[in-house]
């Protein structure tokens, strides 16, 4: 490289050369500024992340067809942080008798008895293998702790001096032409000096970044180690139970779906059905999206990075992560949206199966529509009580705090009914587990909000009825659900109609 003698500034970056060197698992880091200003040179090294016991020196090492050049600027220092600053002047053109051209390697090295290496090295131009030469054919000079700047030889003085004479006698012979000159300079100089103090001052604000970015990390407060393991154990049980709760899904969506095609679900319509096993189908691919990205998740929560490019790669898969979290979060809403849709054309279409006729001769089937739109929109939604405030209730809980019903035109006045969720049948007998998840049951509620638990108290042992809100289909394929009650429970059973509204009903 060639370094011009008016004005020339250079950045050489420094990077870690031994790792035995290091502070700590990070790499040691630095940088090197070479500034030449009026035949006067400066170098000024700034590194961190070096050990501290160590004597270093600030070599400048030169290849040239086989000849190994070498200068030692000075000692080293680090403290205790395994942070160091190193400034020296030096002679552009007499640096142990050679020129700063002639160097293309700085290293930060460990000169010992038993130990000559290499903590930090930076290259001017090109990569080159050093160290073997070095050692070899390299004169391996300790400078003096004050060594502050290498001075000239009298005879480079001497021949300095009779320049320096020579170029006095031509000047004096073209002064005209020199008033010129030295404005020129002048004005190059003052833009060559504003330039140099921008970039010192850039330089300056960089460098206190870089420090500020060290002593924040340096000040910030490692976790002990039982309680960082507790984090990560309390992060991956939450993720387990997050699986957990796909898995239950999972199920629900495969025991639905075995109704559909068995035909256990009262849906008549074969284009209805097959949207709704379409929707299925989408919803089980987006719980295996769900579940390979919680794997995903487990595994950056594992890895313990070991350096800053790590982590780095790391905080940059957290971003793609959330990211993909975030678009499988919009395709599930938009699957919600596609069973509303779904819902309101099955509303559209059995509404359209029914005649003016059929409308004005069963009354009774309005009342009980609008029945249920009154409880759709003024009850409250069961599926988003916390299980703890509804679970493990008893009848008696059910008796004082859920809405009394009286769906039926000549009802049994022995027998009370009260709204339940499917929930509440897990606690009521050892019978009424099983309908809790039963697909059909589950439907209904789904459909209608709300089931019926009916309470005879007449006999001196309580007895329980549960039913079931659907519409009358002929060929009905549960059995224990058999026995339908019509909302106008006078009718009788050989008469009912397919469509009728009204309830399934077992015994508890």
């Amino acid at each position: 490289m060639i370094y011009s003698r008016r004005y020339s500034r250079n950045f050489v970056p420094l990077k870690q050369d031994n790792q035995k060197h290091n502070l700590d698992f990070r790499p040691s880091l630095g940088r090197c500024v070479i500034e030449i200003k009026d035949n006067k040179g400066k170098i000024t090294l700034y590194a961190q992340g070096i050990k501290p016991k160590n004597d270093y020196y600030l070599e400048l090492i030169g290849f040239e067809k086989g000849n190994i050049k070498n200068a030692s600027l000075g000692k080293f220092n680090v403290d205790s942080y395994g942070k160091g600053e190193f400034s020296v002047y030096f002679d552009p053109d007499n640096i142990g008798n050679n020129k700063i051209e002639d160097f293309n390697v700085i290293s930060v090295m460990v000169k010992e008895d038993n130990d000559i290496s290499s903590a930090l090295v930076g290259y001017i131009e090109n990569e080159i293998d050093w160290e073997d030469s070095y050692r070899q054919n390299a004169i391996i000079n300790i400078p003096k702790e004050d060594c502050g700047c290498i001075e000239k030889p009298e005879d480079d003085k001497e021949n300095e001096d009779n320049n320096n004479n020579q170029d006095k006698e031509e000047n004096e012979d073209n002064n005209n032409n020199q008033d010129k000159e030295e404005n020129d300079k002048t004005e190059l100089e003052q833009g060559l000096i504003d330039k140099e103090e921008g970039l010192l001052e850039r330089e300056k604000g960089l460098i206190d970044r870089e420090k500020g970015l060290t002593n924040r990390e340096e000040n910030n407060i490692r976790l002990p180690l039982d309680e960082y393991e507790k984090n990560l154990k309390n992060k991956l049980d939450n993720l387990a139970e997050k699986e957990k709760g796909l898995a239950e899904k999972e199920q629900g969506l495969l025991e639905k779906e075995r109704a559909l095609r068995e035909g256990f679900l009262p849906t008549d319509d074969k284009e209805i059905r097959e949207k709704e096993l379409e929707l299925i189908k989408k919803e089980m691919e987006l719980i295996k999206i769900e579940q390979e990205l919680i794997n995903r998740e487990r595994n950056l929560i594992r890895t313990n990075p070991t350096s800053d490019r790590e982590r780095g790669l790391i905080e940059k898969e957290k971003g793609i992560l959330e990211r993909e979290q975030g678009l499988l979060e919009r395709e599930k809403g938009l699957i919600e949206k596609e069973k509303g849709l779904l819902e309101i054309e099955k509303g559209i279409r059995e509404k359209n199966k029914y005649t003016k006729k059929d409308v004005e001769e069963k009354t009774s089937h309005e009342t009980f529509k609008e029945m249920l739109n009154n409880i759709k929109r003024n009850m409250l939604n069961i599926e988003n009580f916390k299980t703890e405030e509804k679970g493990n209730k008893n009848v008696n809980y059910i008796k004082n705090n859920n809405a009394i019903m009286t769906p039926f035109v000549n009802s049994d006045e022995n027998i009370k009914w009260y709204r339940i969720s499917p929930y509440e049948l897990t606690s009521l007998t050892e019978d009424s587990h099983k309908y809790s998840n039963n697909p059909f049951v589950f439907t209904s509620y789904k459909k209608y909000k709300h089931l019926m638990l009916g309470v005879d108290d007449s006999k001196e042992e309580e007895s329980y009825i549960l039913a079931i809100p659907c519409r009358y289909e002929k060929d009905f394929s549960i059995s224990s659900l058999e026995k339908f009650l019509p909302i106008d429970n006078g009718v009788s059973i050989q008469n009912i109609d397919n469509g009728e509204y009204g309830y399934r009903i077992v015994k508890l």
